[in-house]
């Protein structure tokens, strides 16, 4: 997960307007460090209000309670909607679904999840990526895992009458290594970035697409849209592996057409 600032919104507001790019939303991370806590609310206001005339969609990664409320709080009053995220991990030491979920239960019995105010919501984001470095894809334990969550949560929330997408959000390699996800999910959310490709940002849409082929066509069969959850290119860095960082670079990269696509924008 990334932080981002209202500097940051402020730039992607300016690049993608300057470039006239089309664009769903950004990803967005409500901690103030890499190593936890909640912005405040006039922080939240603040970042909202640097959108400027940019698609007013926020994806989120945690429902974690305290926070949600203010976010929600924040993005009501700024006209802003919400695409949440439970943070479930396969590893049951990183796993918060079970806290989250509840969470996400009480905003939907308060009111304060509704059709109209959230997106959509994902239970898990990369976690397949994360468990399946160290372990073998024949072990489909945490891949039942997760389908699981993805199963209760929609359960709940369809029991309720709340109709937006449930998902999980993983890697393009994850979504090949385990087919059966595409007849589970609502939508298929891949989080792909070029920049780790090795080639440069003016050849980033033209990658991305190659690498999400087999799992756009698959989605295709199965009547699946395809979401870009995240994507975007380093606007700032001196990674080696990626060839450029700069901001006419990060502005080049995200020319992505008729897909719905959240950019994420970090400093």
């Amino acid at each position: 997960m990334k932080t981002v600032s209202a500097l940051a919104f402020g730039l992607a507001a300016s690049t993608v307007m300057a470039l006239d790019r089309p664009l769903y939303g950004l990803d967005y991370d409500t901690r103030t460090s890499e190593w936890g806590g909640c912005k405040s609310y006039d922080t939240f206001v603040a970042d909202f209000k640097a959108l400027g005339n940019l698609p007013r969609h926020i994806r989120v990664y945690t429902t974690t309670d305290g926070c949600i409320q203010r976010l929600l709080d924040a993005a009501g009053s700024q006209n802003v909607k919400l695409w949440l995220g439970l943070w479930g991990n396969i590893e049951p030491e990183k796993d918060a679904y079970p806290s989250e979920f509840k969470t996400l239960q009480k905003l939907v019995k308060q009111n304060r999840v509704r059709n109209d105010n959230v997106l959509g919501i994902h239970v898990s984001s990369e976690a397949l990526f994360r468990y399946y470095q160290t372990d073998s894809w024949s072990n489909r334990t945490g891949v039942n895992k997760l389908i699981g969550y993805l199963n209760e949560t929609r359960s709940f929330l369809r029991a309720n009458n709340i109709n937006i997408p449930v998902t999980i959000a993983d890697v393009v390699d994850s979504y090949r290594a385990a087919p059966e996800l595409f007849d589970h999910v609502d939508v298929v959310s891949i989080n792909q970035f070029s920049q780790w490709e090795g080639v440069y940002a003016a050849d980033g849409v033209n990658v991305l697409f190659d690498r999400v082929k087999e799992v756009q066509l698959a989605a295709r069969k199965v009547g699946k849209v395809l979401l870009f959850s995240e994507t975007g290119w380093s606007a700032a860095g001196n990674v080696t592996a990626i060839k450029e960082a700069t901001p006419a670079s990060s502005a080049v990269c995200c020319h992505i057409n008729d897909t719905p696509t959240y950019l994420l924008v970090a400093l």
